[in-house]
């Protein structure tokens, strides 16, 4: 009873490895019937007066074992899903320090799954224990799918008591995990078949409010295509507040996988990676060229519908956002922060005795000021940033992934390149300065409005502060 619960066992000295694999041809077929004929087994020992508590209590182990694994036959899920569930169970159901599953079918990933200390699967013969010190006899079995020949794979464990591998614990597991297995297998197989034809869907129904999540669904679809393993995109669209990367399946492996690239414009562009289950092409079936072709002109078509809004966006005098485009942006932010647990810089500027100028010099003097201090704004922030004039003499940069530090370091940048930029356009001697709010968001679940307000009152203190300097909030 002790050792069949894997508890209290003395050893005297560490048992030697061995290897077990059963030869014996795994039937392909298990019922739920056997079960049942298996359950009523152990009515019968119950009742019997004469049962060895040892064997009844295997028996039981056998059985529940198997009954679990049943529930598995009726999931949906995926091969991966149906290994992490199937050692889950093992190991919950039957004493064994560790269990594996391991197979592969031509054009699909290859299924590793394992719970507890296992070795590799290039090495069954080394498994040693560091809290005992001692080898742990390993025992495997073969797994098969269609072809009772032909091995796929195996189930193996370790550290379980000899009653329950004599009694067939681990031939009885892999029997009814093949019978399974080729169910799954075969689901895979269509599904994957099917799957062209819903990421054909997915990569033309893009629309300009398309978010990250659209983008994974597309690429894990495109990994579940036939012969597909894996795939990941990267995207540098400024509308994002920086890159995109989204991955799905098993990515960066050894394999070399096919790579597509596609410029929108100067400052957008896309890779899509696709890895597959052997090093080469992809398949015919996989329409994979067809796929990648419309992705890439959907975004395309609405990158370029987002440009033409932009152009809505724009301030006709400087040529950088208005207020529009910087209310957007700042939700942008937001709500990358809000994904991302990151937090995002607002800088509210105010370009110095700006009335003065156009008073003494004009309204002409005082646009080709503020069309300077624009330029300097697009110069001093990064792709991902968005410079917009907020009203008047007032502006706003909105840097999303931002700390304190670079926010800091766009303001100085700006500090020293306003009287620079403006000296151009302004009479000899006369000198542009700018006064700067900076508040850093690190609470995204709040109101973002508030966060410009909150800029807004740090630049009045830069103003009172004697100007031509940046105050934090």
């Amino acid at each position: 009873m002790r050792d069949i619960a894997g508890r209290g066992r003395e050893r005297t000295k560490p048992r030697s490895l061995r290897t077990t694999a059963t030869t014996r041809m795994v039937p392909l077929t298990f019922s739920l019937a056997g079960i049942d004929a298996k359950q009523d087994e152990i009515l019968s020992l119950l009742h019997n007066p004469d049962t060895p508590h040892i064997d009844m209590l295997t028996t039981l182990i056998v059985s529940n074992s198997l009954l679990e694994l049943s529930k598995l036959a009726s999931s949906h899920v995926s091969l991966a899903e149906f290994a992490n569930a199937a050692v889950l169970t093992m190991s919950h159901c039957a004493p064994m320090n560790a269990c594996a599953i391991s197979f592969a079918s031509p054009g699909l990933p290859a299924v590793f799954s394992t719970f507890g200390v296992w070795p590799s699967t290039d090495d069954l013969n080394e498994l040693v224990l560091a809290r005992t010190g001692s080898a742990e006899a390993i025992h495997t079995c073969p797994l098969f799918a269609k072809d009772p020949t032909e091995p796929i794979g195996y189930v193996g464990i370790t550290g379980a008591p000899r009653q329950l591998i004599s009694a067939g614990l681990l031939t009885q597991i892999a029997g009814f995990l093949s019978s399974i297995l080729a169910l799954l297998i075969e689901s895979e197989y269509m599904r994957r078949a099917a799957s062209a034809s819903h990421a054909m869907e997915l990569a033309g129904a893009l629309a300009e409010t398309y978010e990250e999540q659209q983008l994974f669904d597309i690429v894990a679809t495109i990994a579940t295509l036939p012969g597909a393993v894996g795939a990941a995109l990267l995207l540098e669209l400024p509308r994002f507040g920086g890159p995109v990367c989204v991955e799905a399946g098993t990515t960066g492996s050894d394999v070399t996988p096919t790579i597509h690239r596609e410029s929108f414009d100067r400052n957008s562009s896309g890779t899509l990676r696709v890895w597959w289950s052997e090093e080469g092409t992809p398949p015919p079936d996989s329409r994979l060229e067809e796929i990648v072709g419309r992705f890439f002109l959907s975004l395309n078509n609405v990158e370029r519908s987002l440009r033409l809004h932009s152009e809505v966006e724009t301030d006709e005098l400087t040529g950088i956002g208005n207020r529009r485009r910087a209310i957007k942006a700042l939700g942008r932010a937001n709500a990358r922060a809000r994904r991302n647990s990151e937090g995002y810089a607002v800088l509210f500027l105010d370009l110095d005795a700006f009335k003065s100028i156009n008073d003494e010099f004009g309204h002409d003097i005082g646009d080709e000021v503020l069309r300077a201090f624009a330029g300097a704004l697009e110069r001093a922030v990064r792709i991902y940033d968005v410079a917009a004039r907020w009203g008047g003499e007032e502006f706003l940069i909105i840097c999303p992934s931002t700390d304190l530090l670079g926010a800091e370091a766009v303001a100085k940048r700006l500090l020293d390149d306003t009287p620079v930029s403006c000296a151009a356009v302004l009479p000899e001697g006369r000198l542009q300065t700018v006064s700067i709010g900076i508040v850093v968001c690190q609470d995204p679940m709040g109101d973002p409005m508030q966060v410009v307000r909150s800029a807004d009152a740090a630049m009045y203190l830069a103003k009172a502060a004697g100007r031509n300097c940046y105050v934090t909030g």
